[in-house]
């Protein structure tokens, strides 16, 4: 996660940024419109991992098929949509499972996908 933040430093922008023809960094300009699209959209994004953390927690804590969820039973695929709509606001794709594609549900993390979060806290 460290990499992940210090490759926006400006300097390093500009040691890594290379053109492929004629070897030119980015220029300050860009750099400059780089740092200010960084925090774009954050606040959805953390809801919705904040969401997948949940849905971690939920379907790692219980014994399916069935989930309860705000007093009601899901299945997991429309559990996963049900959270995700409701810490995000935004619906997913009508007839997805996003979390099919989701690496870290099966992987073994085993409800610890809520533990991403403290690493950006440094």
């Amino acid at each position: 996660m460290m990499l992940e933040n210090f490759v926006w430093c400006p300097e390093i922008l500009r040691r890594l940024s290379k053109h492929v023809s004629d070897g030119r960094c980015l220029s300050d300009e860009t750099i400059d419109a780089l740092s200010k699209s960084r925090f774009l959209m954050t606040g959805y994004s953390r809801c919705k991992y904040l969401a997948m953390a949940l849905y971690d927690l939920k379907v790692h804590s219980g014994n399916g098929p069935e989930y309860e969820f705000d007093g009601k039973m899901y299945d997991a695929v429309k559990l996963y949509n049900v959270m995700i709509e409701k810490y995000t606001g935004i619906a997913p794709t009508t007839g997805s499972f996003a979390a099919a594609s989701w690496f870290h549900l099966l992987m073994g993390y085993d409800a610890g996908y809520y533990g991403y979060i403290y690493s950006e806290t440094y």
